[in-house]
C-alpha cells in the first residue's frame, strides 16, 4: 500500500486488544479503506483517529463492512463511518480516493 494518511485504530469492546496503526489511501465522507495484518470481522466497530493534513486530528467511529484478503497475510477492510463529530463532517470531502474503492462506496 502506498503512503497515505496514518490511522490509529482500536476495536471497540475487545478486552486487551489495544490500538494498532494502519494507513488509508481511500477516504470519502462515508467510507474509508484500510489495510492491516490485524484480524477484524464484519460488524466490528473501530474507533479511528486520523491526522488530516491542513485540518488536524479527526476522530470517528466506523464499522467493518467488507473484507478482502491480500497476499502476505494482510487484509483490506472497508469501514463505513458511523459517527463523525459535527465539526469534522466536511473534513473528508475531497480527501483522497482510490477509483475502484470509491465506485464501491457509492454503490
Amino acid at each position: 500500500m502506498a503512503a497515505g494518511i496514518l490511522v490509529k485504530a482500536s476495536v471497540v469492546g475487545y478486552f486487551n486488544q489495544g490500538s494498532f496503526f494502519c494507513s488509508t489511501n481511500c477516504l470519502s465522507k462515508t467510507y474509508m479503506e484500510i489495510e492491516s495484518d490485524r484480524v477484524l470481522a464484519i460488524g466490528d466497530v473501530i474507533q479511528c483517529s486520523l491526522f488530516m493534513p491542513g485540518k488536524g486530528r479527526v476522530s470517528a467511529d466506523a464499522e467493518v463492512s467488507e473484507i478482502s484478503k491480500r497476499k502476505g497475510g494482510t487484509s483490506r477492510y472497508m469501514l463505513k463511518f458511523l459517527r463523525i463529530a459535527p465539526e469534522h463532517e466536511d473534513t473528508f470531502e475531497g480527501a483522497i480516493a482510490g477509483p475502484d474503492a470509491m465506485a464501491e462506496a457509492v454503490a
